[in-house]
């Protein structure tokens, strides 16, 4: 029997085998049953599937009058192009919409079914969970109550009546994570969606899905008030939210509405945010009150499930606390982020201002700028005012206001997301920075500085300072400047003062003394070594506030500095440097420790040094030498460089170390070797090391290697032996190269050589109790074992570039002529055992077809295995 199925040319074929027959006609029961025999598959466009299967749940009964019924039991599958599989609630590989279904008339084809959880292609962000669906192939009538979603057009014929498709009266839909309710994605009700061959369709419009306090703007406040979703066809035809949305320094919600749409390159959601500006606004870690303008802006992008928000603002603030007053400021191009550090840039007028007060002194305000120290944003405001009357001698001062808030950090975690972080703004304090004097007479100028620290984690309480004074009619003979400290520390008191003096003091006829500095302290040491000589020498004495650079020490007892500043006498570019000796007694009053630095500069001016250190000019050289007494160890430091363009560059350091356990010399090391280059043209690189804890011998350069196919011993160096004992290490590789081209316009050559040779040697002392494992002999004479490496590398190419007019034919090419690579290494261990590699390789191409490659290795000897006995 043959039953045709709506909506497919293709009829449901049954059949029946053994069926019964009485005097009255057709036994009734199973054997009367026509069973579908095959699988049959039945395509609905290009994106719906029905598979009715032959497992005895798909008949038709019959009678002596025909025609009983149908019983179908199947599922449709719908394409992956047009519905996904929701992975998060159903391991299913596709989505399938099951039934079950007996009718006498299968032209009125209605039956309910279920749908695996699904997602849209395109609209992977909303998940979709049917909880009530019936499907419709009826060619008779419509399922009853059934109405189509704003937007959609039916296409399937002359009337409504003939529409075939799933009719979903109930659903859930989950939101994507971005819109997620106190960390969790929320699952709102929604009826009379629509699934035809063209996709899903349907409305759905929600008020109040969360307030301020549930949603998240990666850690910036906002609310839903209004969801809408319009979906034609597997395609948003509208959607949108609206709502509030907080800047965490404000205490005022901004409202917004955002447009929802598709990005068909992520198959993901965006939004275009558009939010409006408000005037008022209260700031309470800054205790002030902004109003922002229309040319504000916040960008609101996505990103990993999570709406991500900048904001840049303009605007204007106003400040009002007992210990700061500011009327009302402009700023522009405020930077807020939803990530650390939150806040940056922005720029504030300070012209054009009423009257600002600073600890309850009228001023002037010079500068005010954004600061953020990890969770506490700061409002920093320099001005400057008078602690006299106008005319007490000008007697003025400068300082700095810090407005200082604090953020506390709450993370909860997002389904599927990265896990958000919530800050809460708040006002922690004001501080009243840094004193800067300036006191000026006709005779003479005082400039200094003041700072108070107060419960400082590393200074506890004390007063630090600097002075410097200039004697206006000798001001460059005359010019001293002191930095001093005195503080208190967990019952401890502690001190310090430098001193910098200009003078003239000759050394002959060669070198003169420029500046004389030195210093004492008491419980305390150098912070910063012989870089705090070197690099506050001239920035001391115009400075208004000089950093601290010793800090408290209850092992300490006195110590005291004294350096000098030097130059040439012809000139100061012939040579000028610093030299510094520091030494420091421990609290008995015995010898702690002792350092002598010193660094020289050459082509540059004591002027040069100011604007750059003395590290960054063409010729420099530093010495750093320490001996502490109580390990018994003695340390130098040794560090040159040259650079002059065009001619030689260079630079190399050596380290001297001896202490009871260990001993080394190193003149540059393989991983930091010394180099010179000259006239841009060769280069060479050596290094030498004797001692304890030496590098490992390098491999040889990779021109080397990559030739000979990584063949050798670049390994053979005994770093273990090295490192445990004494050894002895050298080596050195030379480089060069040239490249020029020759010919004419028609016929041209550009031509390219480079070359490097070089060597690394080893003599290492095992002792006489190491043997080699294979042999079981001692190994070396007495101990001592020698390694070492030569290589030499060549590689060329020659390139011909032809521009040539025939009669008939123009050529125009470029083509390689000749390419030469060449390498030779030649690795070696002894005496006892003995042990020799050597490999030479040529690869050769000529005219980019012809090639030949040579290799020759060559070995002898036995390696050794090393084993103590």
């Amino acid at each position: 029997m043959a039953l045709d199925f709506p909506g497919s040319e293709a009829p449901l074929a049954f059949a029946a085998k053994n069926v019964a027959f009485n005097p009255k006609g057709v036994s009734s029961g199973a054997l009367t049953r026509l069973m579908l025999v095959t699988e049959y598959k039945i395509y609905f466009g290009n994106n719906i599937l029905l598979r009715l299967k032959p497992d005895g749940t798909n008949y038709v009964e019959w009678d002596c009058n025909g025609f009983k019924s149908v019983s179908l039991k199947g599922f449709f599958e719908f394409a992956p192009g047009l519905l996904l599989p929701d992975s998060s609630a159903t391991s299913d590989k596709v989505v399938t919409a099951s039934f079950q279904l007996i009718t006498s008339d299968i032209h009125n084809f209605v039956a309910d079914v279920n749908i695996t959880p699904f997602c849209i292609k395109g609209l992977k962000d909303f998940s979709f969970s049917v909880k009530d669906a019936t499907v419709d192939l009826s060619e008779i009538v419509n399922i009853p109550g059934m109405t189509y979603p704003k937007g959609y057009q039916y296409t399937n014929g002359p009337a409504a009546a003939f529409w075939t498709g799933f009719y979903i009266r109930q659903l859930q839909l989950k939101l994507p994570t971005e819109l997620s309710k106190n960390g969790k994605r929320i699952e709102i009700n929604a009826t009379n969606f629509l699934i035809d061959k063209m996709g899903v369709s349907g409305n759905i419009n929600v008020a109040n899905l969360f307030s301020l306090a549930e949603g998240s703007m990666n850690s910036w406040p906002f609310s839903v008030d209004q969801f809408s979703l319009n979906i034609i066809y597997n395609r948003l035809n509208g959607a949108s939210i609206s709502g509030g949305l907080q800047i965490p320094f404000t205490t005022t919600a901004l409202n917004y509405s955002a447009s929802i749409f598709q990005n068909f390159n992520t198959d993901e959601l965006d939004y275009s945010f558009l939010i409006q500006s408000k005037n008022g606004l209260k700031i309470p870690a800054f205790a002030a009150t902004i109003n922002l303008y229309s040319s504000s802006t916040i960008v609101v992008q996505k990103a990993n499930g999570t709406l991500l928000p900048t904001a840049t603002l303009n605007g204007d603030i106003t400040i009002n606390s007992s210990g700061l007053t500011i009327p009302s400021i402009r700023f522009e191009k405020l930077f807020m982020t939803s990530e650390r550090p939150y806040i940056k840039g922005g720029y504030f007028a300070t012209s054009a201002l009423g009257s600002a007060a600073i600890g309850g002194f009228a001023c002037s305000l010079d500068s005010i700028c954004l600061s953020f120290n990890n969770l506490h944003p700061e409002l920093d405001v320099t001005g400057t005012f008078n602690f006299m009357g106008k005319g007490d001698f000008g007697f003025s001062a400068t300082t700095t206001a810090r407005v200082i808030g604090k953020i506390e950090e709450t993370k909860s975690a997002v389904e599927s997301a990265t896990p958000i972080t919530k800050t809460t703004w708040s006002f922690d304090r004001i501080a009243v920075g840094d004193i800067g004097l300036d006191v000026e007479t006709q005779p003479y100028r005082i400039k200094g500085g003041i700072t108070y620290k107060e419960k400082d984690l590393l200074f506890g309480n004390g007063f630090f300072g600097s002075l410097s004074f200039e004697l206006k009619s000798e001001p460059a003979k005359f010019n001293p400047a002191v930095n001093a400290g005195f503080g208190t520390k967990a019952s401890m008191h502690y001190w310090y003062a430098d001193g910098i003096v200009s003078t003239s003091i000759p050394l002959g006829s060669i070198a003169e003394i420029k500046r004389l500095m030195g210093g004492m302290y008491y419980h305390m040491k150098p912070s910063t070594g012989f870089m705090y000589m070197a690099t506050m020498l001239y920035k001391n004495t115009n400075s208004v506030v000089v950093p601290v650079n010793y800090i408290p020490d209850s092992t300490a007892g006195y110590g005291f500095r004294a350096g000098v500043t030097f130059s040439s006498v012809k000139s100061e570019k012939v040579f000028n440097g610093d030299m510094l000796l520091t030494i420091n007694l421990n609290k008995n009053g015995g010898l702690s420790s002792a350092a002598f630095d010193g660094d020289v500069v050459s082509l540059a001016s004591i002027s040069d040094r100011q604007k750059q250190p003395a590290s960054k000019q063409k010729i420099y050289g530093s010495m750093h030498m320490t001996y502490d007494n109580s390990n018994q160890s003695f340390h130098a430091l040794f560090n040159a460089k040259i650079n002059v363009p065009g001619i030689v560059s260079g630079n190399g350091q050596a380290i001297i170390h001896f202490d009871p356990k260990e001993w080394y010399v190193c003149i540059g090391k393989p991983s930091a070797p010394i180099n010179v280059s000259l006239l841009n043209f060769a280069a060479v690189r050596a290094y030498f090391m004797m001692g304890h804890s030496l590098e490992p011998m390098p491999a040889p350069p990779s021109l080397v290697t990559d030739i000979v196919n990584g063949y050798g011993l670049k390994n053979s160096r005994n770093s273990a032996a090295l490192q445990g004992g004494n050894g002895v290490a050298t080596g050195a590789n030379f480089s060069t190269g040239i490249s020029n081209r020759f010919g004419n316009e028609a016929v041209n050559v550009n031509y390219s050589l480079y070359a490097v040779v070089g060597f690394d040697v080893m003599a290492a002392d095992y002792g006489t109790n190491t043997r080699c494992s294979n042999t079981n002999d001692v190994i070396g004479i007495n101990g001592w074992y020698f390694q070492g490496q030569a290589y030499l590398g060549l590689q060329g190419l020659f390139r011909a570039h032809v521009d040539v007019d025939l009669r008939a034919f123009h050529i125009k090419t470029d083509l390689d002529v000749l390419s030469l690579s060449a390498a030779a290494i030649l690795q070696a261990q002894a005496p006892k055992p003995t042990y020799f590699y050597a490999d030479v390789a040529v690869h050769i191409v000529a005219l980019s077809f012809l090639s030949t490659d040579y290799h020759i290795p060559f070995s002898y000897g036995t390696t050794c295995g090393t084993i103590v006995k």
